[in-house]
């Protein structure tokens, strides 16, 4: 394996530790999902926008704690989970990515 590329553990840990109360926890998660998908992207595969879906790579249930998490008060995690569904997620996290990006308030001038 690859030692840049995470294994399956880590990837499972990483959803848990985004569902946990500690804020660190949730931001790292977040942010380790985020790099994992830009390291494993392949040399032809690019990542998503809000027009063109990215490949899907994520569960139901991953994309679901995704998008819960995109839901957060934290500023940093907003972020984080909003880079890791551009890199992971297919066609159903664009609705939510377009309003988080036109709608958050953190964002606002």
């Amino acid at each position: 394996m690859n030692p840049k590329i995470a294994d399956r553990t880590d990837i499972q840990r990483w959803f848990e530790q985004l569902q946990s109360d500690a804020l660190a926890e949730r931001v790292n998660a977040a942010s380790q999902l985020g790099r994992l998908g830009v390291r494993t992207r392949w040399p032809n595969m690019t990542r998503g926008s809000f027009f063109i879906a990215a490949p899907r790579r994520l569960s139901p249930k991953q994309t679901a704690i995704l998008l819960a998490a995109l839901t957060d008060s934290h500023p940093d995690l907003r972020r984080e989970v909003a880079f890791a569904l551009g890199e992971w997620a297919g066609e159903g996290a664009i609705p939510p990515l377009a309003e988080r990006a036109t709608g958050d308030p953190d964002l606002q001038t």
